[in-house]
């Protein structure tokens, strides 16, 4: 999963949460924040095939949901999936989404 903001493509530096749900299954992740040149990457639900609703969350910014992430089986693990999240920033004194 790598984390963007929509309007400019920088990597995004706050803390996030990341949930991924499958049913009645769900996968939380706190991701730190990174350095401004570092993508930002987190790793859930591992061994768990599925199809999944994601969402992330960060300060300053717009809920993000993807649904139909489908996490196929690869064995013995399952097979990785690359998740780009375009994070639309909130203006703080207005509470709008600052559209890109």
């Amino acid at each position: 999963m790598n984390f963007v903001d929509a309007a400019g493509g920088v990597v995004v530096t706050t803390e996030a949460r990341v949930i991924a749900t499958s049913g009645s299954f769900a996968d939380t992740v706190r991701v730190t924040a990174a350095a401004p040149s570092v993508v930002t990457k987190m790793y859930a639900v591992p061994d768990r095939p599925g199809t999944y609703t994601v969402r992330v969350s960060a300060a300053g910014y717009s809920d993000w949901v993807q649904e139909g992430v489908r996490v196929g089986d690869n064995g013995c693990t399952v097979k990785q999936v690359s998740v780009l999240a375009r994070l639309a920033r909130v203006s703080t004194t207005l509470g709008l989404i600052l559209k890109p």
